[in-house]
């Protein structure tokens, strides 16, 4: 016998445990490849597409069995010797291989001494190996395979629904400013960032001094407010307007002209101790026309509404209409209360 023919019944053995460690390989591949295209198909949501899985699963079997075998898993005369010697031969064969070329006395009688050794050796001396590792490796791959192709076989034929992924959470943009004529501050939260359908912070806007709050741009007027199932970005100005001795109109008469004036406000005047009785003309009792009980009402109004007709005229920006109302206004104070000579009548244009 020579040493091919002796190596062959021992590379045939070897053969088999090359061929069940290329299919723990390709299973593994098979597997993953399968888990790999169902999860695919279901972040893609096509669904009913079974055959492709299958397609897909049993290609890469198919076609790495074979590259495992002939690339890893084939036995040559080299890994037959390596077995052999684990046998208990005591690298007796793996020796007489290294030193096939060489022609010396000592290689001669080692090959010679290993080939009648060798001669002896079953060809059950060399146990199958089972694959461990590729067996773990399989059933790793396995798992994630069943669980996402049953799912999607529950889908396709419509047991279950398809899991459909919660979309983000929509945010919204709240913003509480002052205009820019001052006056007065935003407390708590002016910049806010709400979630879709939640509520906001409630916030305040607090005049400063000699200011008060008068309404929000989008006519909200209480100064404290919160935004409610917000659906949208808001952008609101709190507005304030200057009180006291900063408002416009306020000082004695004579002042500020061109913005037309008023008549003393009845809050100065002293009630009389005696409320006086309408009369059915519509005039008051001359009793209350009577200032600080000293002053006669009467004395004075000519001055104040000569005053108001001289602004009047002189006031350019005020619109005709608006102008004809107040005039109207002091007509009527001129012809209901006794002025003097000539209460009673219309008085003359300005």
């Amino acid at each position: 016998m020579n040493g091919k023919q002796l190596f062959n019944k021992h590379i045939s053995r070897l053969r088999w445990e090359g061929v069940l460690r290329s299919l723990f390989l390709g299973l593994a591949v098979g597997f993953a490849v399968v888990f790999v295209v169902t999860a695919l198909l279901i972040l893609l949501s096509v669904y009913e597409k079974m055959w492709i899985v299958l397609v897909a699963g049993a290609s890469a079997f198919v076609l790495s069995v074979p590259v495992a075998y002939f690339v890893f898993y084939r036995p040559n005369v080299l890994a037959a010797a390596r077995r052999l010697d684990q046998t208990g031969l005591e690298e007796r064969v793996i020796t007489m291989m290294e030193l096939a070329n060489d022609q010396s006395i000592m290689a001669s009688l080692q090959r010679r001494d290993a080939t009648a050794t060798l001669q002896k050796v079953s060809t059950k001396a060399i146990k199958i190996a089972f694959p461990v590792a590729l067996a773990i490796a399989c059933a790793i791959c396995l798992v994630p395979a069943t669980a996402t192709t049953t799912y999607y076989a529950l889908v396709s034929n419509g047991s279950v629904g398809p899991v459909i992924p919660l979309p983000p959470e929509e945010t919204f943009q709240i913003v509480y400013d002052v205009h820019e004529d001052g006056g007065g501050e935003i407390l708590d939260e002016p910049i806010q960032e709400v979630i879709r359908g939640d509520d906001g912070v409630t916030v305040e806007a607090v005049p400063m001094e000699g200011y008060a709050f008068d309404s929000w741009s989008d006519g909200f007027s209480d100064p404290i407010r919160q935004e409610t199932n917000v659906q949208d970005n808001l952008y609101v100005v709190a507005r304030f307007i200057p009180v006291g001795d900063g408002m416009e109109g306020d000082g004695e008469p004579g002042e500020n002209e061109g913005e037309g004036s008023k008549p003393p406000p009845e809050s100065d005047a002293s009630e009389p101790s005696e409320k006086p009785s309408h009369q059915g003309s519509g005039k008051y009792d001359p009793a209350n026309q009577i200032i600080n009980g000293q002053i006669f009402y009467g004395d004075v109004f000519l001055e104040y509404y000569e005053q108001a007709m001289k602004e009047l005229a002189e006031n350019t920006t005020m619109s005709d209409e608006l102008r004809e109302i107040i005039k109207a206004y002091f007509d009527i104070l001129y012809r209901e209360n006794d002025t003097g000579e000539g209460s009673g009548t219309t008085p003359p244009n300005p």
